[in-house]
Order: structure tokens, then C-alpha cells, then sequence
């Protein structure tokens, strides 16, 4: 399995320091694979996280700027994420750093 076929779907709210580690984890694990950040953090904090993660490839932030709910967050990353054609799995996972990421290949 190619790990350009898949996309991390993570909602954030105010997760700034807990994304970087998570995003390295999924770099390191799965170092093809997208991801799709769909935060709702206020204006502020979302600064601080495009700063923390420009220097990451196939990365996307979609900005809210509002706490507009976990659902909604992730109905809106997949629909960004399956803009890619060539994508076969979308995982959801916590930006808590509460999933695993390694546990995917599993």
C-alpha cells in the first residue's frame, strides 16, 4: 500500500503544540500520506499553528476561526481530502494526540 493514498482528517481547536507532535508521528509512520487540518481556533492561535507547520508537505489548514463543532470539522475535511482523486483511505484522528497513528498499517 502507497502512503500517497492517504489522508489524515484532524478537527483542531486550540491544538497547536499537540499537532506538531502529532504530525511528526504521522510523517514518520506514513511519511506519503496527506493531511487535512480543518481548525477552529481563534485568529490568534491559528497564526501560531500555520507558523509551527509551514515547513511540512501535504499539508492543508482550513481556517474557521470559530468553534464551529468536531462534525462539521470533519465533514469538511473529507470533502477537501476526497478532492484528490487518488486518495483510497481517510482516517479521522484526534489532534489530542488520543489515536495512534502508528496503528494504521495495522
Amino acid at each position: 500500500m502507497k502512503n500517497k493514498f492517504f489522508v489524515f482528517i484532524i478537527p483542531s481547536y486550540n491544538e497547536t503544540k499537540n499537532l506538531k507532535i502529532l504530525i511528526e508521528r504521522i510523517k514518520k509512520s506514513l511519511p506519503g500520506s496527506k493531511i487535512v487540518v480543518v481548525d477552529d481556533s481563534p485568529l490568534n492561535e491559528n497564526e501560531k499553528l500555520k507558523s509551527a507547520l509551514k515547513s511540512y508537505k501535504n499539508i492543508t489548514i482550513i481556517s474557521r476561526f470559530k468553534k464551529s463543532g468536531r462534525g462539521s470539522a470533519v465533514i469538511l475535511g473529507f470533502k477537501e481530502a476526497l478532492k484528490d482523486k487518488n486518495i483510497k483511505y481517510l482516517f479521522e484522528i484526534d489532534s489530542d494526540l488520543a489515536h495512534n497513528p502508528e496503528e494504521v498499517e495495522r
